[in-house]
């Protein structure tokens, strides 16, 4: 262990950590991504931004669990028909 530190981290990772990613993990989330980050552990998805929780979930096997169950709602135009 490092001189001072009761801890270590267990390696650098595979990829270069951004800048600002100890204030990022260490910071408050707002209510929203509390939500989004709740509404992941239920459906057993992958919590994330935009393209990448597709590629995760599809890599990972986890291709349904980004989508609410049910059927998907009907629009005004379909619903028109």
């Amino acid at each position: 262990m490092a001189a001072g530190r009761d801890w270590m981290l267990p390696d650098d990772g595979p990829a270069p950590l951004p800048a600002a990613w100890l204030g990022r993990v260490n910071g408050a989330e707002t209510e929203a991504e509390l939500a989004a980050l709740r509404c992941s552990v239920a459906r057993g998805s992958p919590f994330g931004e935009g393209p990448w929780v597709g590629r995760t979930a599809k890599h990972l096997g986890l291709e349904s669990t980004p989508w609410r169950q049910g059927r998907p709602q009907k629009t005004m135009a379909e619903g028109a028909k």
